[in-house]
């Protein structure tokens, strides 16, 4: 599952935060969505959740969320602000074994 951004801003689309500057989020929003995404994740347990980002605050979501022990599984990728299509195989198989355990 991949929840969306609860903020709607230009240049449109969904999104986690306002930018503070590049690449710097603005922290009101930032710690906003970090709860709401806190709360959505918690409901979800026990069941094994994947979630992606494809902005500059994935290094510090992948932080926080090694940091409170869940086991996470790190990609970055030289690209701009897309997903590299290289990477749907080893999607498609992650989401395969953790629904497999459902």
């Amino acid at each position: 599952m991949t929840p969306r951004g609860p903020l709607s801003l230009p240049p449109g689309g969904a999104h986690w935060y306002r930018l503070g500057g590049i690449p710097t989020p603005d922290p009101p929003t930032f710690w906003t969505s970090f709860e709401l995404l806190s709360s959505w994740l918690e409901e979800m347990q026990p069941a094994p959740t994947t979630t992606s980002s494809r902005c500059s605050g994935g290094r510090q979501a992948r932080e926080l969320t090694e940091a409170s022990g869940a086991d996470v599984l790190y990609r970055e990728y030289p690209l701009p602000h897309t997903i590299d299509p290289a990477v749907v195989p080893e999607l498609r198989d992650i989401v395969r074994r953790a629904t497999t355990r459902l």
